[in-house]
């Protein structure tokens, strides 16, 4: 496997804005006895189960229970990555059944500061490159949905709180010849970044792009590129004494959360 450094940076240009993604990597390929020599991000004649078939919930699983990424997207956060504890899914005993935003997409907890605690709202988009000029995408239109729930999530008094939207994009169609760089770059994926919907988010909510590119035929488990972007920073709040009390709770019995 080999994994290029995570301060690789990919641009994107949407008119006259750059989108910043921190970017890594990961390619592997087969060791055999009789080879001395092996290539990476390269064609291949596999056709792999596309990423965008995952649901938003086993993407989120998937992409924690990667040490790699794991750390990667901690490292964006926290200075100590290595403590932060992760659940996802999280509902009772912080959020109520029938209130939004219904569940909590992503929580990251620092077991020696739970007052410090970072909430996350998910929203999904898929995209899938038929040529050079064409991308389907679905899901896009449920940011606006994901901009209600995550300023809900901020109400609940959360130290931060960020909606997270998460692309994934299958850009094995496309033809260029550094497949590193095989993504949708189409209109339709640039209105997910002009943030039409950003107007009525609350003031103290962060935004944060995560992007996993399928590059090849590859399995994504084989084959990928994940970036990261905080559009906007969230801005700290003095997190709710009764919220840190439920949250310490969670990390007493963490066999009862989803936590990865």
């Amino acid at each position: 496997m080999i994994n290029i450094p995570d301060n690789f940076q990919l641009k994107i240009f949407m008119g006259s804005r750059i989108i910043l993604f921190k970017t890594m990597l990961m390619d592997s390929q087969p060791i055999f006895s009789n080879q001395t020599t092996y290539s990476f991000f390269n064609d291949n004649d596999e056709n792999e189960t596309s990423v965008t078939l995952m649901s938003e919930g086993e993407a989120l699983e998937w992409l924690f229970k990667n040490s790699i990424f794991r750390r990667f997207f901690l490292e964006q956060f926290f200075s100590n990555p290595d403590k932060q504890r992760i659940f996802l899914r999280v509902k009772e005993p912080l959020t109520r059944y029938n209130y939004k935003p219904g569940d909590i997409d992503l929580l990251i907890i620092d077991p020696n500061n739970p007052a410090n605690a970072i909430a996350f709202e998910c929203k999904r988009v898929k995209s899938v490159a038929i040529n050079e000029e064409t991308s389907k995408i679905n899901s896009i239109q449920k940011i606006r949905e994901g901009v209600k729930q995550a300023s809900a999530l901020q109400s609940l008094g959360f130290n931060k709180s960020y909606l997270l939207i998460l692309l994934l994009d299958d850009g094995r169609a496309l033809l260029d010849p550094n497949t590193m760089f095989r993504y949708g770059k189409t209109p339709e994926i640039s209105q997910m970044y002009d943030l039409p919907w950003n107007e009525p988010l609350q003031r103290d909510v962060g935004i944060v792009f995560v992007k996993v590119n399928q590059m090849t035929g590859k399995s994504i488990n084989h084959s990928i590129s994940v970036g990261i972007c905080i559009e906007k920073q969230a801005e700290r709040l003095d997190q709710l004494n009764s919220l840190t009390e439920k949250i310490i709770e969670i990390l007493k019995h963490p066999e009862d959360f989803n936590e990865v």
